[in-house]
């Protein structure tokens, strides 16, 4: 486990190890102004992984409700 640093902010930081051609990458897209920095970069795709990961689980957890199940199930053999 890395070492985190408690900022001012409220913020952690970590020290990252990427290889050279994706911190390259991320320089050219810092570069065109598609991020405002390195630590925008993986700041922004680690907030965008986690929000994905909680809306699969939102609806796989959705899919399992027994009336949702069942109005999938309907549709399902209408269309048969």
């Amino acid at each position: 486990m890395g070492v985190a640093q408690l900022n001012a902010d409220g913020m952690d930081q970590c020290q990252v190890r990427i290889p050279k051609g994706l911190l390259e990458k991320i320089d050219d897209l810092v570069s065109q102004n598609k991020f405002s920095s390195r630590a925008d970069f993986f700041r922004t795709i680690t907030v965008e992984y986690f929000s994905e990961e909680k809306q699969r689980e939102k609806m796989l957890a959705l899919l399992n409700e027994p009336e949702v199940r069942y109005e999938i199930r309907k549709i399902v053999k209408e269309n048969l």
